[in-house]
């Protein structure tokens, strides 16, 4: 049991819940479930909803309930609470009686996290203090700050060997402190190891690829970045870190190489949002626009005189407890099951051997144990180191990590042949093993094989190895029906799936060569339009356009609103607004598209995609203000900012958020689009899709006679309405009226309502004035479906 007495204070904000964990327990008699105790918590003191449901920002966990969970751990190893009992905290002798104080509190934390470092073997900590101070010192001996301005591009980056800046300051300086994650495009320029694949926003050449916002020649973006590392390293040697701050620079990589030059007075992690999470354990309210020299400034006040290491070692134990919502041994044996998707083997070839082996298994030989990998990222570097940088293997790490992570002991597997078939089910029974005597499917977990059975699968499948469908229940519930067994309970996951082009064109029914060009446009000017008639899938393609570029459905880096009449600067960018505060009236606060941009502007080496329907219903000049010319493509950057209207605050839209907008030509009750805002924007017409192969796909697929005549009929309108010189080719009817959520919903009273429901209120709404066109239009497309 720790001492009263310490040296060190924490400023750990979870401490506070130390007292009352142990006084709702003796409240509660001793012993109580989780959700007891949290619920006698918020009871005995009375906490408000914005205590109760607030977040971590980058995990999404309950604050609250990861802050009490915490404190509980802290109390079992101080011997204030017993574990032995799944679900149950309980109380022990020395519980029931301790006085608990802050000061113990804080003893207990610290002292835990002393031996926790001392336990450690993974990250920084493979090396003790010694070694990390001789690896800081390598570095600067093999780079030091006088001569990096002498520095040249092929000492810069380099795949020949092993000895560049970029590969010491991301590969041989890991254990001080990792950047791992993201593409090496966050270096601004890089040597190109095998084939890679241009995205919006660079260039290469022969040799090296780069990002464009730092020029057009290898020789001239080197000299940039050269530049803004100087700059780096200088300023951190002068302990000038808000000037660092301003440095285009991709963050984690630019703080990393401040963290060397700094004699060691910065701390040893880079990204952003952990800082953040970290500047919130320690009680420090801080925006999610507060500069990382601020977010450093505050860990180094609270790191006092400890050693580097030490402090950096503590950080990470603070880390893992904010990652984890609920201890796993105090989870409910009712932990809710997870459901996946399940390829054996190319064209399942392996199916029936593991079956009779009762196991369930993925290749990707090269890559060995996976309990030896911390997270996803490290999967994917091991895959690209071994594959290429563009290689479709990378895709397959979340595949990897979700199997030996993520999937648990009772989750339901379905196994899948190609996406047309469901061959079996199971639930699986182990965690997952490595075994190396296996060469082509190492990687392994146990499966109670529930089924052995040959079923049609309900649509298309999607073509991943492993798939988490738990979100999906209604798909969950007909796999489930497949094999008479009823629903199991679920839970809602977020896990990031892999979205590229071909899921693309999957979905979208345009052609190669038309999404080519959106998005070489987007890259161009950065901002486009959507235009076209009603219903040819404009909303639509505008998410799933994001998602392509982006390479997974992460709506983290998507943002959606649309405009109205009623939509203003203030909802936008920055106002005033009536405040909550008693004391005062009104208090500024920012819109939607300057926090979007903020956060953007943390995340550089990542593409924002801000994605705006009904774009000409909004009055353009009154909601973008100032912003009209901040959104062009060569006023992007922070060399362009400028003032806002309701603030001192100086801003810039970065060169990483791309906007999309969507209009609606066949709104007669809206004026075109301004002038000044056409000429920032590129448009792109979208056109009704009948004619695509994929369209055509999905229309033998229902093969319904009904349905094709009415398709034919549509046709004939839509000639019909290019040639009324009161419409044209704006008020064309789209497809997207024609594809039903699932091939066997067509059915006749499917058909009924889209006629009767859908276009012919349109119709009535084009031909308002035209009775004797729009009786024939009604007749003809009542016949098509009879």
């Amino acid at each position: 049991m720790p001492s009263n007495t310490i040296t060190k204070k924490s400023n750990a904000e979870f401490l506070k819940w130390f007292k009352p964990v142990l006084d709702a327990l003796k409240e509660l008699g001793g012993s109580a479930s989780p959700k007891e105790v949290h619920k006698k918590i918020i009871e005995d003191l009375s906490l408000p909803k914005e205590i109760i449901n607030n977040t971590y920002r980058k995990t999404g966990n309950n604050k609250f309930n990861n802050q009490v969970d915490w404190a509980r751990n802290e109390l079992v190893y101080a011997g204030y609470i017993d574990k032995s009992v799944r679900g149950i905290w309980a109380l022990t002798d020395s519980g029931k009686n301790v006085d608990m104080t802050e000061e113990l509190a804080a003893a207990i934390f610290l002292e835990h996290n002393k031996k926790r470092n001392l336990e450690r073997n993974k990250s920084f900590e493979k090396l003790g203090n010694s070694e990390l101070d001789a690896l800081y010192d390598e570095f600067n001996k093999r780079f030091p700050i006088e001569k990096l301005p002498e520095m040249t591009l092929e000492q810069y980056t380099n795949t020949n060997k092993e000895d560049s800046f970029c590969y010491w300051i991301e590969t041989k300086t890991q254990d001080i402190g990792s950047i791992w994650g993201g593409s090496s495009y966050k270096f601004g320029i890089f040597k190109i190891a095998g084939n890679i694949k241009s995205s919006i926003g660079t260039l290469r050449d022969d040799e090296y690829a780069w990002y464009s916002k730092y020029g057009n020649t290898r020789d001239g973006v080197f000299n940039n970045i050269r530049e803004k590392i100087v700059q780096i390293a200088n300023f951190s040697r002068q302990e000038n870190y808000s000037a660092i701050d301003e440095i285009d620079l991709g963050d984690a990589f630019k703080w990393k190489i401040a963290f060397l030059y700094s004699n060691k007075k910065l701390i040893n992690w880079f990204k952003k949002d952990i800082l953040l999470e970290f500047a919130d354990f320690y009680g420090k309210k801080v925006a999610q626009n507060t500069p990382v020299s601020e977010l450093q400034s505050i860990l180094i006040k609270e790191k006092g005189n400890e050693n580097t290491w030490d402090f950096g070692r503590t950080l990470l134990s603070v880390w893992e407890e904010l990652k984890v919502q609920d201890n796993s041994a105090d989870k409910d044996s009712s932990s809710s099951v997870h459901y996946w998707l399940y390829a054996p083997g190319e064209k399942a070839s392996k199916w029936e051997e593991f079956y009779k082996k009762g196991i369930m298994a993925l290749g990707w030989d090269e890559i060995t144990d996976l309990r030896e990998f911390d997270s996803r990222d490290e999967i994917k570097a091991k895959l690209k180191e071994i594959h290429g940088e563009a290689s479709a293997e990378i895709n397959s790490s979340l595949a990897l990590w979700e199997f030996a992570n993520l999937m648990k002991t009772g989750d339901i597997i379905f196994v899948k042949k190609g996406m047309f078939k469901i061959l079996g089910r199971g639930v699986v029974d182990s965690e997952y093993y490595y075994d190396s005597s296996e060469k082509e499917y190492p990687h392994i977990r146990k499966v109670k094989w529930t089924h052995n059975e040959e079923h049609d699968h309900p649509g298309q499948a999607v073509m991943k190895t492993l798939t988490d469908i738990t979100d999906y229940t209604e798909y969950v519930g007909k796999l489930n029906s497949l094999f008479e067994v009823e629903d199991e309970p679920t839970e809602i996951k977020s896990d990031f799936e892999p979205y590229d082009e071909d899921s693309f064109f999957n979905e979208v029914f345009i052609s190669p060569e038309k999404y080519e060009t959106i998005v070489n446009l987007l890259e161009r000017k950065k901002n486009i339009i959507l235009q076209g008639a009603p219903g040819v899938g404009k909303s639509y393609a505008a998410k799933r356009l994001a998602y392509s570029i982006i390479g997974e459905k992460n709506d983290t880096q998507v943002k959606l609103v649309q405009f109205h009449q009623s939509y203003s600067y203030e909802d936008f960018i920055v106002g005033f607004r009536p405040s909550e505060n008693e004391n005062k009236q009104f208090e500024k606060k920012y819109g939607v598209f300057y926090e979007f941009c903020k956060k953007a502007i943390d995340d550089s080496d990542n593409k924002y995609f801000f994605i705006i329907d009904e774009i000409n219903r909004g009055n353009m000049s009154k909601i973008f203000g100032e912003l009209l010319l901040l959104i062009e493509s060569d006023k992007r950057g922070s060399k362009n900012k400028i003032q806002l209207l309701y603030s001192n605050e100086d801003f810039y839209v970065p060169e990483n958020v791309y906007i999309i907008g969507m209009m609606n030509t066949a709104d007669r009750s809206l004026a075109m689009i301004d002038y000044a805002l056409r000429r920032r924007f590129a448009f792109v017409e979208f056109e009704p899709a009948f004619e695509s192969d994929g369209f055509k796909q999905m229309q033998n697929e229902i093969s319904n006679e009904k349905y094709n005549r009415l398709i034919d009929c549509i046709k004939e309108l839509n000639e019909k309405i290019i040639s009324d010189v009161s419409l044209g080719k704006g008020f064309r009817i789209g497809h997207s009226y024609f594809i039903p959520k699932n091939v066997s919903d067509v059915d006749d009273e499917w058909l009924s309502d889209v006629v009767h429901y859908e276009l012919i209120p349109l119709l009535e709404e084009y031909w308002f004035d035209e009775t004797d066109i729009l009786s024939e239009w009604k007749r003809r497309l009542e016949d098509s479906i009879r």
